[in-house]
């Protein structure tokens, strides 16, 4: 819950979420802001593509036979 709040700070007010982070621990939650983040656009690419009727995989051009 700290780690949503600490974000939501820092869209709303980054000078306060800066000073808040200095009290964190540096690489344990600097690696949980870059999980949620590309966990959270993976998921919400690859939806809004399957929604759409698009393939978000295409088969490699270079490796294809021609």
């Amino acid at each position: 819950m700290r780690f949503l709040r600490l974000w939501i700070t820092g869209i709303i007010k980054p000078s306060m979420a800066y000073e808040d982070l200095r009290e964190r621990p540096a690489p344990l939650w600097g690696l949980f802001a870059v999980l949620v983040r590309f966990i959270g656009t993976s998921v919400t690419t690859v939806l809004f593509l399957h929604l759409t009727g698009q393939h978000p995989f295409r088969p490699p051009y270079l490796t294809s036979k021609t």
